[in-house]
């Protein structure tokens, strides 16, 4: 597995169906008050039912898996395509499991697709996910 200086993956070295990251996650009651926050959702649904929000929940997902790429300046996060298939309790240990689809460079922009999947501890699929990049070509990325 080829890294940057950065510690992070090597976007030249990625292919199509080259697995990118598994992790555990958990949400305390705390990250979700911020989320709250952060969003103006007053929902108090979440608190009585103590579930993560699902947007809160996809969210992470997709940062972490974005922060352990190489990402050239420029990079912007232009789609995601998300199903919540199940909903989660706050402070369940999941698991979040990430796979790359694209690697393609077109003209001067560079396209990363990535597949993901959150598990509950069950095994059960609690999101999956989509998640597209483009970012600049540059030598480092060709």
């Amino acid at each position: 597995m080829q890294h940057n200086d950065d510690g992070k993956r090597a976007l030249q070295a990625l292919s199509p169906g080259d697995a990118l990251l598994t992790s555990s996650m958990a949400f305390t009651w705390k990250e979700i008050e911020e989320y709250l926050e952060a969003v103006e959702d007053p929902q108090t649904l979440y608190w009585e039912r103590q579930v993560v929000p699902p947007m809160a929940l996809a969210t992470r997902a997709i940062r972490e898996l974005l922060s352990q790429l190489s990402l050239p300046p420029g990079s912007v996060h232009i789609a995601q395509d998300v199903e919540f298939v199940a909903p989660c309790r706050f402070g369940t240990a999941l698991t979040l499991e990430g796979r790359l689809f694209q690697n393609a460079v077109r003209g001067p922009m560079h396209f990363l697709g990535i597949t993901f999947d959150v598990h509950d501890p069950q095994g059960t699929v609690i999101l999956r996910g989509k998640s597209t990049v483009i970012l600049p070509v540059s030598a480092g990325t060709r």
